[in-house]
């Protein structure tokens, strides 16, 4: 993890102070002594950038969880390992909100393709697993087009005003084999083919 990466990622995880420099300790040996303080500034730095962010990080502080959008209790954790062990994990409770009503959103999207691909059963289209915010499906690849059409529509869709909007790729390699790959990849392949 480079420093960026772990000035960026901490805040977002929810890290605690303690937890963000044990993760900029495991770079030590890649930087000078005494670059947890920089990383310590760079946390507070993203929090005094972010106001209203750190405000309702610190309100979230004091509760014993977090209710999502859904209705759905998604309750504190607790530390179970070393000198903290039984500490509630309040400082996590930001991530909580945040990934747990991002799970949410994947769930219904995942709910109304289902629908989709039941009433298409000559598609053969099942969702074989969710990855952070993406479902992988497979098909019989003569009805890719119309899957790949259905997931667009049932995972864009607009939430508090905010316009969700997704793509879908059918993951073919320069063999025309069905991989495991990323979107980009994939349309690269797509294109060079194409060309």
């Amino acid at each position: 993890m480079t420093r960026n990466a772990a000035a960026v990622f901490t805040p977002l995880v929810g890290a605690a102070d303690d937890d963000v420099l044990d993760l900029l300790r495991l770079e030590r040996r890649f930087f000078h002594d005494g670059f947890h303080h920089i990383g310590k500034e760079i946390v507070r730095a993203y929090w005094d950038a972010y106001p209203r962010l750190s405000a309702l990080r610190d309100r979230m502080m004091g509760q014993d969880g977090v209710r999502l959008f859904s209705g759905r209790w998604v309750p504190t954790g607790r530390i179970t390992k070393g000198e903290r062990a039984g500490q509630a994990t309040v400082w996590a409770n930001l991530n909580y909100l945040i990934q747990g009503n991002c799970r949410e959103l994947l769930v219904g999207a995942w709910m109304t393709a289902r629908r989709t691909f039941d009433a298409h059963p000559e598609w053969r289209a099942d969702v074989r697993l969710p990855v952070h915010d993406e479902l992988v499906v497979s098909c019989r690849r003569r009805y890719a087009a119309e899957v790949c059409a259905a997931l667009e529509a049932a995972m864009s869709f607009e939430f508090f005003g905010v316009p969700i909007t997704a793509e879908a790729d059918v993951l073919l390699d320069e063999q025309d084999v069905s991989r495991w790959m990323s979107g980009d990849i994939a349309r690269k392949i797509k294109e060079a083919q194409a060309a």
